[in-house]
């Protein structure tokens, strides 16, 4: 597939309009000056797949803003390139989820920047590489890292530490109670994190997990990339290279990957078709490590337990009024126990052989039921998946409310409903 270059073009500050491919611009951007406006460009060819080759200076990081100029539903991509003292070429590459007819490019920067050429061009898919797998440092929440950092390095040996972002790091104070009196535990959630942050900031802390490597690490990551146009296929690759990395530096610790939970509309709402997708991708990636030997990392998703089985909206008192996070009602009955229950069952004493294994296999097949690569699934499809794993949420809630009773407890097979499910469509590779 031959490239088509969409626009040449730098951004400038102080005439937002139209901005065609023959016009080039040179500006330097004061701190004054970079929330004054940006530039536009207008594509006459529709585009999926986009890499961005920048030439910049920069006094501090530079972060490339890219926004649909008359949809703003549809989010805005965000990423950061490092400071530089001498002109530096940097690419990064984009997928828009539905194709705008117009888009807005600016810069934000905390220092004196110049942006010399900005060059967006459609690329082949095979040739995308999604942002969710390239490690970017923090816009913010550095001062939070590093008493994260602090509170890792003065744990117990082998710590369960909670990766995430706003959902994992509200988590705290009296909603936190419970998990800090039952699990030597280090809660490492920033507001506002998407999946390449964390990547960064594990990279920060390699020589930390190395020395210490924790007994569980649990992923709760992801909803913020809604926001920034990432794709389910950009969740399931930046979520692969998490556990991946955390595997490279832990390779004896158990891994946990939560699904995504819903949020703010109901089953027809695009983030929620989103979240479902992308959970799907993510039991898929699972399984495809556990096939690659890899029998210690385990997918837990609580989403049913958020939503009204009649409706499929989200249940309100779970949630605060912006329909994305938790309500001390939602942590105290149902992220707290369910968490808490899963770190237990992965660490049990009598965990049956097979056990895991039997009840991982009916997500894995569920998941393979959507394709291998394709996200953009019917509805009813996802919403036919999403209704047999409903199941497993509750099934799990017996087993930990078991095992926290009695550290003892040998967890019991699935019942016969999973079962049943299982041996009439469950392939034998599974």
């Amino acid at each position: 597939m031959k490239r088509q270059i969409l626009a040449v073009l730098s951004v400038f500050a102080l005439v937002p309009g139209a901005l065609r491919a023959e016009e080039a611009h040179k500006i330097l951007f004061t701190e004054k000056e970079l929330n004054a406006g940006g530039g536009r460009v207008t594509f006459t060819n529709n585009f999926y797949y986009c890499r961005v080759g920048i030439e910049y200076v920069a006094e501090k990081p530079l972060t490339l803003v890219v926004k649909p100029c008359h949809n703003a539903f549809m989010g805005l991509w965000r990423h950061t390139f490092p400071a530089c003292a001498e002109p530096q070429s940097g690419t990064c590459d984009f997928c828009m989820t539905i194709a705008p007819d117009e888009l807005e490019f600016s810069v934000e920067c905390r220092g004196t920047n110049e942006v010399r050429s900005l060059v967006v061009e459609s690329i082949p898919r095979n040739e995308y590489v999604s942002s969710t797998t390239i490690p970017n440092p923090l816009r913010k929440g550095s001062s939070i890292q590093e008493q994260i950092k602090k509170a890792y390095a003065a744990a117990k040996p082998h710590p369960v530490i909670l990766f995430g972002d706003s959902l994992t790091a509200n988590w705290r104070g009296a909603r936190f109670t419970y998990m800090a009196t039952n699990f030597p535990v280090v809660n490492a959630g920033i507001c506002g994190d998407r999946i390449e942050h964390l990547l960064w900031r594990i990279e920060d802390m390699r020589d930390l997990l190395t020395n210490n490597p924790p007994s569980v690490a649990t992923f709760l990551i992801g909803t913020n990339n809604f926001n920034l146009q990432s794709t389910p296929e950009d969740i399931e690759k930046g979520v692969e290279k998490l556990v991946r990395t955390i595997r490279e530096l832990c390779p004896e610790t158990k891994i946990i990957v939560f699904g995504i939970p819903p949020r703010a509309m109901s089953w027809k709402g695009r983030p929620l078709v989103f979240t479902i997708g992308s959970n799907m991708l993510l039991w898929r990636m699972v399984g495809k490590l556990r096939g690659e030997g890899d029998n210690e990392i385990y997918p837990f998703d609580f989403s049913p337990l958020l939503l009204d089985n009649l409706t499929g909206m989200i249940l309100k008192d779970y949630y605060m009024g912006d329909a994305l996070h938790f309500s001390d009602k939602g942590y105290a009955e149902v992220v707290t126990p369910f968490v808490a229950g899963a770190i237990r069952l992965v660490t049990a004493r009598n965990l049956p052989p097979g056990y895991m294994a039997d009840m991982l296999a009916w997500e894995r097949y569920l998941s393979a039921r959507l394709g291998d690569t394709q996200w953009h699934f019917a509805l009813e499809e996802l919403l036919a998946c999403e209704a047999h794993l409903d199941a497993i949420p509750a099934h799990w809630m017996k087993v930990f409310a078991k095992l926290e009773a009695d550290p003892d407890y040998t967890p019991e097979m699935p019942d016969e409903y999973l079962r049943q499910k299982r041996e009439e469509g469950l392939p034998d590779s599974f």
